[in-house]
């Protein structure tokens, strides 16, 4: 009787611990698939909603690939991608040498230009209508070389998807093509009655700093910036955003003209 009450217990407690081990299982199955979409709400862009799925994949490839929007609250976290929807219902994506087009790459060409134009009242181009990806770095015959990308004159937006990839993969380096070819076309567009207001002061004070750079080495901005005011522009962009301290520290009339011109603060 001993014998057969232990073997019981055993029984009960073996049930028992397998009940525990599949409720832990379920818990944190519904965790791990949790959709975003029930914490951002129903997003709206343009009076179309956009499907609950869509919004799921946004914010994985968005939270796997942009630290910008990694470090957002919940409130912008949906401004950013209600914009970034509709920024891609209005462009047409184009592949070129192979270069598939889906859903993901759409979404990485346009994180750039949604994450300058955050503290904007516009984020939706004008003249540029396309943006063309090619799967790594592509010859321009504008430039005679290879480039990683490029923003013609109110035409088409290029992308070797590979270094825009690279670029949102370290967001410290100042380096990101994404950014880099969006601020170009936001220069070249001025499509935000504010940001064109205010850029004249923007200018004048990034004009001394090109001055300095074309004279002696910048501790911050890469000397690619003292080229001309648009690649100082695309060059204090990588840098605002991706090294916002040193930024500020090294460049503070710089930096806080930026501030005021994009209407952000990164610190």
């Amino acid at each position: 009787m001993v014998q057969t009450s232990n073997a019981n217990i055993v029984g009960i407690l073996i049930i028992i611990s397998l009940v525990i081990f599949a409720v832990a299982l379920l818990m944190r199955k519904k965790e791990y698939s949790n959709p975003i979409h029930e914490f951002l709400g129903s997003s709206d862009s343009g009076g179309s909603d956009i499907d609950n799925k869509m919004i799921d994949f946004y914010h994985k490839v968005l939270t796997k690939y942009v630290d910008y929007y990694r470090r957002l609250n919940q409130p912008n976290r949906k401004k950013f991608i209600d914009r970034l929807h509709a920024f891609i219902e209005k462009m047409e994506f184009q592949g070129q040498n192979g270069q598939e087009i889906n859903l993901k790459v759409c979404v990485l060409c346009a994180a750039g230009a949604i994450q300058i134009s955050m503290g904007l009242d516009t984020y939706l181009f004008n003249t540029y209508h396309t943006i063309v990806v090619y799967p790594r770095q592509f010859f321009s015959e504008r430039h005679g070389a290879y480039v990683k990308g490029g923003a013609g004159n109110g035409d088409a937006i290029f992308f070797s998807l590979e270094d825009l990839i690279a670029g949102f993969e370290n967001p410290h380096n100042a380096l990101n093509v994404g950014l880099h070819e969006m601020a170009h076309a936001i220069h070249v567009e001025y499509f935000d009655a504010k940001f064109e207001a205010k850029f004249p002061n923007w200018e004048r004070v990034a004009l001394q700093e090109i001055t300095k750079l074309r004279h002696e080495k910048n501790p911050v901005l890469r000397n690619y910036a003292a080229q001309n005011k648009h690649e100082l522009f695309a060059v204090c962009i990588e840098t605002f955003f991706e090294q916002p301290n040193e930024f500020k520290a090294q460049i503070p009339v710089l930096y806080d003209s930026m501030c005021d011109l994009l209407n952000q603060r990164p610190v």
